[in-house]
C-alpha cells in the first residue's frame, strides 16, 4: 500500500510515467513488495492451517468423542492441577474436593436388549445430565466403557454426598427418550474426600471405587461414601 501511494503521489506531482519495459526503482521495489506479500500470505495460510490441527489433534486427545467429556488421561491431568492447588490451600473448604466415580446399573442389559447404538446414546444422555448438575470448577471424565469419574472443586464430606445425590437423581427421576423408546437408566456412585481419604489421585480413585462397589452390592442406584482411613 506504501509503494502504491508514493507511486500515486510521484504521478500526481507530474512525475512522468515510465514505460512499461523501462527498468525503474520504484517499480522494481513493487514487484519485489508483491512477490513477498504472496510469500508471506501463503506462509500465513499454511501457519494457520497447521495451528487448526493441532487445535483439532489436542481437542480430540482432551475429550471423549462420544460424550464430550475429558478423556481419562486429560481427566487426571486436571485433577493433579485441583490437588496441588488444595496442597496449596487446605484447612479450609476451599483446600477441600471430592471425586465421585458412578456408572450406569445393568448397562448391559441395554446394550443386548437396544443394541450398541442406543446404548452409546444413553451414555451421551448420562454425561449430558451429570454436567448440567456440575460447576464451572468441577470435572467430569469418562474412564471407559460406562464408567465415569467427577471431580467436585470446594467440596467437604457432607456436601459431597448431597452433590452425588442430586446426580444420581438427575439420572434416574425421568426415563432417556430415543425416539419412540424409553429407557429407565440409573447410576451407581462412589464418593472419597481428599484430603480425608488420600491427598494423591490414585489413593481418591481407589477409595472411591471401593465405595462404587459397595454401592453395586447394597442394591445400586445409591450413593455410598467411603469409610475413613483407620488411624495409625
Amino acid at each position: 500500500a506504501l509503494f502504491m501511494a508514493a507511486i500515486a503521489l510521484l504521478v500526481a506531482f507530474g512525475a512522468p510515467t515510465p514505460s512499461p519495459l523501462e527498468p525503474n526503482p520504484v517499480r522494481a521495489a513493487t514487484y519485489f513488495e508483491a512477490s513477498l506479500i504472496i510469500m508471506l500470505l501463503a506462509l500465513s495460510l499454511i501457519l494457520l492451517v497447521t495451528r487448526r490441527l493441532e487445535l483439532d489433534l489436542g481437542r480430540l486427545a482432551a475429550f471423549d468423542e462420544l460424550t464430550g467429556c475429558y478423556t481419562r488421561r486429560a481427566f487426571l491431568s486436571e485433577c493433579s492441577n485441583e490437588l496441588a492447588r488444595i496442597g496449596r490451600e487446605g484447612g479450609q473448604e476451599s483446600g477441600r474436593c471430592a471425586v465421585v466415580m458412578f456408572d450406569a446399573d445393568n448397562f448391559k442389559s441395554v446394550n443386548d436388549g437396544y443394541g450398541h447404538h442406543v446404548g452409546d446414546a444413553v451414555l451421551a444422555e448420562i454425561a449430558r445430565r451429570v454436567a448440567a448438575c456440575l460447576g464451572p470448577q468441577d470435572r467430569l471424565g469418562r474412564q471407559g466403557g460406562e464408567e465415569f469419574c467427577a471431580l467436585l472443586a470446594n467440596t467437604g464430606q457432607e456436601r459431597a454426598q448431597m452433590r452425588a445425590e442430586e446426580l444420581r437423581r438427575a439420572v434416574a427421576e425421568r426415563p432417556i427418550q430415543l425416539g419412540d423408546q424409553e429407557i429407565a437408566v440409573t447410576i451407581s456412585l462412589g464418593v472419597a474426600i481428599c484430603p480425608d481419604h488420600a491427598t494423591e489421585m490414585a489413593g481418591l480413585l481407589k477409595a472411591a471405587d471401593g465405595a462404587l462397589y459397595r454401592a453395586k452390592h447394597g442394591g445400586r442406584n445409591r450413593v455410598e461414601v467411603a469409610p475413613l482411613p483407620a488411624a495409625t
